[in-house]
């Protein structure tokens, strides 16, 4: 999780702003636990992103979304799309 300050690494650490709040944490720990994103556990992530903005670890300000076209002749198998990086050209595949 891009905000839980459990999950800092000295290497391949996602967590860009080094943010450790310990309310956080916890409220991040017990949602990964939930088995299914239902419209309460999304009230429960929406409060989360209220407590990161509160204390200023970072402040969620988009939710990107992006389509990709291909033509009949691509394997789609192959295709990769990173929430950071986005389209991986060096992946894509025809069939």
């Amino acid at each position: 999780m891009l905000l839980n300050g459990n999950r800092i690494t000295q290497t391949h650490n996602n967590n860009y702003s080094n943010a450790n709040n310990a309310a956080v944490n916890a409220k991040i720990d017990a949602l990964k636990k939930e088995p299914k994103l239902t419209d309460s556990v999304n009230q429960q992530w929406a409060a989360v992103d209220k407590m990161v903005a509160e204390n200023a670890l970072w402040v969620p300000y988009a939710n990107r979304q992006f389509t990709d076209f291909f033509g009949k002749d691509v394997d789609t198998s192959c295709y990769i799309s990173h929430v950071l990086y986005q389209f991986d050209f060096s992946r894509i595949c025809k069939k």
